[in-house]
């Protein structure tokens, strides 16, 4: 069955290095999407009747147990979540995960979809060089599997740690934006004109802020994908050890 984020407690590090990452974000107060855990033991159970929530629109993906799983080659080249699932398309969904992933232990994480405005990706060091100084940031406008997919160029920022400001901001021209269709659960691609960097300063300050805190508690460094939803919101939905 389906298990709260908020009741998986000393289970946690059993179910997957990201979702006990994800699970210490959400105790030590960051703003998460309502979250589901169906724990890798549960996956041949008929979740039809058992997951009690009012939410019918969903994101749905793999969590390995073992992260080494995620970057074997056939794992690596094969999409490890969906979009959007509805409520009565829950079994179906979670049969193919099963069926793409057999060979690899995994449990499986399910968010309250969210209306993205602007979506993007951190890293709480520069990866390239291991530069503990900065915070690297790509941001797109919309959702954010377009920029996970490779579909769209980002904007990006490098800020640095100590002073919280931008060494750099690279912008390019966002052409499209893509968007969920909650009723259909369709992602459509709807052109925008976008130059500017999507973030606000005051955006950019709050996740800045947010991630130096994260690495501390985290102790470690890491990768972290956020949403903005209408209402300026910042959202924090998936996150890597590095």
């Amino acid at each position: 069955m389906f298990l709260n984020i908020a009741s998986i407690g000393k289970i946690s590090k059993e179910l997957g290095s990201e979702i006990y990452s994800l699970y210490v974000l959400y105790e030590n107060g960051f703003r998460i999407p309502s979250t589901y855990i169906l724990p890798y033991y549960s996956l041949d159970e008929d979740i039809s009747n058992n997951f009690d929530s009012k939410l019918t629109r969903f994101t749905l993906r793999v969590s390995f147990l073992n992260e080494d799983d995620r970057y074997k080659a056939k794992n690596f080249m094969r999409s490890s979540y969906f979009p959007c699932v509805k409520l009565e398309e829950l079994n179906k969904s979670i049969e193919m995960l099963k069926k793409k992933f057999s060979g690899a232990p995994f449990s499986i994480v399910l968010q309250q979809l969210l209306a993205a405005k602007k979506s993007g990706v951190v890293a709480s060091v520069n990866p390239l060089y291991n530069d503990r100084n900065v915070i690297m940031l790509n941001a797109i406008y919309g959702n954010i599997y377009p920029l996970l997919e490779g579909k769209i160029s980002p904007f990006e920022a490098i800020v640095d740690k100590a002073s919280g400001k931008p060494i750099l901001i690279r912008s390019f021209k966002q052409k499209y934006e893509y968007v969920i269709e909650e009723d259909s659960c369709k992602v459509v691609r709807k052109p925008i004109s976008k130059s500017t960097f999507p973030l606000s300063t005051g955006e950019l300050k709050v996740i800045v802020k947010d991630v130096i805190k994260m690495e501390k508690i985290l102790n470690s460094s890491f990768i972290v994908n956020f949403v903005i939803n209408d209402e300026g919101n910042v959202f924090y939905t998936e996150v890597f050890n590095l």
